[in-house]
């Protein structure tokens, strides 16, 4: 009996955090912020498109970090743009090696873009289908959607406390290593 309980509060808890309901309504932070990062997603996933299918008639190397060439130590963003072509190729070990916080933004980021596409195309086929049940004398408030409405992932600050944590730690370490060491892991 108790299995069953704990099974049942399980599965609720799971759908609270997939699915809007009325227990758990949709409270972004911000919704401009939400707006801003769906809109910076989208064109970073074209771009990263667009990559894919030129990279091999690109010569161009991108310049390498000013602070790295002065110092020789490495600055917060080095390895960034390695980790990206990285990441882009299929080698996700060595992208979270050159610098990890590319790869806590790409997967949050593609989640974030299938859920906020999701949950953006079932609201505006909410808001046109009470548009209409309005325009013919039905009831709008009685309507309710056939599936239901996905939760899509908001920004939240936490999220930005662990991406500085993630940048701060990465270039610790990484000159820790080299100035015990002498070892240049990137």
């Amino acid at each position: 009996m108790n299995e069953q309980k704990d099974t049942k509060k399980i599965s609720s808890r799971l759908y609270d955090l997939f699915f809007i309901t009325n227990e758990k309504p949709y409270k972004p932070f911000s919704y401009s912020l939400d707006t801003g990062i769906y809109i910076f997603t989208i064109i970073s996933f074209i771009s990263a498109i667009i990559y894919l299918f030129i990279k091999d008639n690109i010569s161009i190397q991108p310049p390498g970090c000013f602070l790295h060439e002065l110092t020789g130590y490495y600055c917060p963003g080095c390895g960034g743009t390695r980790a990206v072509q990285s990441l882009l190729k299929g080698d996700i070990i060595n992208s979270f090696i050159y610098n990890p916080f590319v790869l806590y933004a790409a997967v949050p980021g593609i989640w974030l873009l299938i859920t906020q596409s999701i949950f953006r195309c079932q609201i505006h086929s909410y808001k046109k289908k009470t548009k209409i049940i309005s325009r013919t004398g039905g009831d709008p408030e009685s309507y309710s959607p056939r599936f239901p409405l996905v939760r899509p992932l908001s920004a939240r600050p936490m999220f930005l406390y662990i991406a500085a944590y993630l940048v701060l730690a990465q270039c610790l370490i990484k000159n820790l290593v080299k100035l015990i060491w002498d070892y240049s892991i990137i």
